[in-house]
């Protein structure tokens, strides 16, 4: 068992090493103390480069007060997040998370005007033809291929909106979605009247960034004529 004078300094280089340790530990402490009761924060890189800093950010509050706000730097010195508000620039007085791409663009952000939802990225709609006619078709007794895409894995689920109808009285007909070869679910049935119709949400096979396959089908079950479908609406979804 190790005795006191065993876990002394061997000497007094090491002594003031020692103590110089405990002083550079003091400073420290005292300054996380100071930051804690002004509420300011930075923190650098080994090489001084600053990566976060919370407290005063250089845009006012449309009265002119002080914002208080966050950013958070790459380590090339780049700005990559923020918790602020540009009141002068956007006539906005509410902050808002931003991410940022390394020339400064804003590529995800929640929406600080109506404070829902997101400002970044922009969101797609999807327009579908209405009038069944102009829907692709088949009129074979086996599946076909309808429609097919390749999508990159991003989210763990999906779901797919279709709407379907055949368009001959009296005759039926189902329709599918498969994925990576395997069917989703059971076939939806169809007639002589349109019926749109929620596939999912189910898993997406693969890694992140997998690349994944997805074909909706369709066949003539009964009947004559063709089984028509458009896909209204589709969607990666988390778990």
């Amino acid at each position: 068992m190790p005795q006191p004078a065993d876990l002394l300094p061997g000497g007094p280089t090491a002594i003031w090493q020692a103590i110089k340790e405990l002083q550079r530990q003091y400073r420290e402490l005292r300054a996380a103390r100071r930051g804690e009761g002004i509420g300011r924060l930075r923190a650098t890189t080994s090489a001084g480069v600053l990566v976060l800093e919370t407290g005063p950010i250089p845009y006012t509050h449309i009265d002119g007060s002080s914002q208080e706000g966050v950013r958070l730097y790459r380590e090339d010195g780049s700005l990559v997040a923020s918790i602020l508000g540009q009141p002068a620039i956007t006539g906005v007085d509410r902050q808002c998370l931003t991410v940022y791409d390394r020339s400064g663009n804003p590529v995800l952000a929640d929406d600080p005007i109506s404070g829902v939802g997101l400002a970044r990225p922009y969101i797609p709609i999807r327009f579908g033809r209405s009038w069944y006619l102009d829907w692709p078709g088949t009129n074979s007794g086996t599946y076909q291929d309808v429609y097919l895409t390749s999508i990159e894995k991003q989210q763990p689920m999906a779901y797919v909106r279709i709407a379907a109808t055949n368009d001959t009285s009296g005759a039926t007909g189902q329709v599918k979605v498969v994925v990576n070869g395997a069917d989703v679910g059971s076939p939806v049935s169809t007639s002589f009247a349109v019926a749109t119709t929620t596939v999912g949400p189910f898993e997406l096979p693969g890694a992140h960034m997998a690349t994944v396959d997805l074909r909706i089908q369709a066949r003539v079950a009964s009947g004559t004529g063709n089984v028509r479908c458009e896909v209204v609406h589709a969607t990666q979804i988390q778990s």
